[in-house]
């Protein structure tokens, strides 16, 4: 529920724990205009910072996709403090 809400979900797969968005903007989250794509494991039955593996993806003006932790930590800080 909280991913969905900050981006529609592409791929939400239950038995693997896998769930990736499609690419949108995340006004609410960062400040940019550029587009994001969150990719989400989630490694047991319970939601914690051992079993959530989150990557988030930005991809810039020109096209190039890098890594964006600034983000990241502030979705992951979002799940852990709604669980």
């Amino acid at each position: 529920e909280n991913i969905s809400s900050i981006l529609p979900i592409s791929i939400a797969d239950q038995q693997s724990g896998l769930i990736i968005t499609d690419w949108g903007k995340i006004s609410n989250i960062s400040n940019n205009n550029s587009l994001y794509k969150i990719n989400v494991v989630v490694k047991g039955t319970k939601i914690d910072e051992k079993n959530l593996k989150i990557s988030v993806f930005k991809k810039k003006d020109n096209n190039d996709i890098d890594a964006d932790f600034e983000v990241q930590d502030k979705i992951k800080k979002i799940i852990l403090d709604n669980y």
